[in-house]
């Protein structure tokens, strides 16, 4: 996935960040309340995790939560910043065939 930090005063693209590791199954990404880092669920330890990603080339990335399984479906911050709330849990299907009575 790529990404663009653009201006909203100019429209100009300001920076572009690339993260090849972003989870497909989860579309979940929220600004941290400093508003300085891109918070969104990432696969590079294996498991769905999240980490905050600098924008404008402010610092490293840095992993949030170190889960060893499950996949995290979405994710938001508390007014204040203090928590994180998350719908996360394993990923199941089933499979149902239907036929017609006789």
């Amino acid at each position: 996935m790529v990404g663009w930090m653009v201006s909203g005063i100019t429209g100009e693209v300001e920076s572009e960040f690339e993260n090849p590791t972003f989870d497909p199954m989860s579309r979940a990404m929220n600004w941290m309340p400093d508003s300085q880092f891109l918070v969104m669920v990432d696969v590079r330890s294996g498991t769905s995790n999240l980490w905050a990603l600098p924008l404008l080339g402010r610092g490293q990335a840095k992993q949030l939560t170190h889960f060893t399984a499950g996949t995290i479906w979405h994710f938001a911050y508390s007014p204040d910043g203090k928590w994180i709330a998350m719908a996360r849990g394993p990923m199941r299907s089933d499979a149902v065939m239907f036929r017609e009575a006789k």
